[in-house]
């Protein structure tokens, strides 16, 4: 029994080109996606932006989870930054752990 090859190629060149260039699309965009800085649901009240989203980092350097997003991490440190409105105290606190959060 003599067996028969196909030959003829399973992948067309419109299918490479179209593969090929959404590829260059996410290769283009990505970077940009990774470079913007986090969106939170809540705004710092009483911190910095910066300080706000430094100690949101500790915070997940302290405590990592795979499964958890930065978003449960931002809820407590809003919290805190709720607390620091009104507590002169608490607010230098928050701010000088966000200056070892930075070393």
């Amino acid at each position: 029994m003599v067996r028969l090859i196909d030959k003829t190629p399973a992948v067309s060149r419109r299918t490479v080109l179209k593969t090929g260039g959404g590829a260059a699309a996410v290769a283009v965009a990505g970077p940009v996606v990774a470079l913007a800085p986090p969106a939170y649901a809540n705004a710092p009240v009483a911190l910095t932006a910066e300080a706000f989203a430094a100690l949101v980092k500790m915070a997940r350097d302290l405590y990592p989870h795979d499964r958890i997003a930065d978003t449960a991490y931002a809820a407590v440190i809003s919290a805190h930054d709720a607390a620091a409105k009104d507590d002169a105290a608490k607010k230098e606190m928050l701010e000088k752990a966000r200056s070892f959060s930075m070393a």
